[in-house]
């Protein structure tokens, strides 16, 4: 097996394992019930469902509208529950593991980013703001994927590359060697 199939391979293990930390009891085991901030966004999610549509939500102290619209988007998939609720948060810290790979691997290498991606998987403050249906969570995400842009855009000095846009590199840096 190549160096490059084995860091493919851990970094498919890391990500399940980030799964399983996330998704296991999801459905009200752990954080268990409902909390306070999870009920605000679910009625701001309702509403949006009724006909609601804005970009900034002035209830439960203001929220910027992004994240609801995709639980929204959710429940109205899976149905009025927790677990409709909770999954866009959960995918999000999935995602942030994934981006924490991609941007230090950009920065420092494979073997640093595959130290990255697990320490976030099991960290307890990712895993656990990816259980809590709260837009925390994309926080981390959006700045790792901005730092990524940058780094990326920084390295060209503003020329633009024909053969590899920002975006497909980014889809395909995972497989890319070193």
């Amino acid at each position: 097996m190549t160096r490059q199939r084995l860091a493919q391979f851990t970094l498919l293990l890391i990500l399940l394992l980030a799964a399983a930390l996330r998704l296991v009891g999801l459905n009200n085991l752990s954080p268990p019930g409902i909390e306070h901030d999870e009920v605000a966004n679910w009625l701001i999610d309702r509403s949006i469902l009724a006909g609601e549509h804005a970009i900034y939500f002035t209830r439960a102290y203001g929220h910027e509208a992004g994240f609801h619209y995709l639980q929204a988007g959710f429940v109205a998939l899976l149905g009025d529950n927790v677990l409709a609720l909770r999954l866009p948060a959960v995918f999000a810290g999935l995602l942030l593991v994934a981006v924490s790979y991609v941007l230090t691997r950009r920065l420092f290498g494979r073997r640093e980013a595959l130290i990255s991606a697990a320490i976030l998987a099991i960290l307890f403050w990712p895993t656990f703001y990816s259980r809590l249906a709260l837009r925390a969570i994309t926080l981390p995400v959006l700045s790792g994927l901005s730092a990524y842009f940058w780094w990326t855009a920084w390295e060209r000095g503003g020329e633009q590359s024909p053969r590899h846009p920002v975006t497909l590199s980014f889809l395909l840096l995972a497989s890319s060697p070193d």
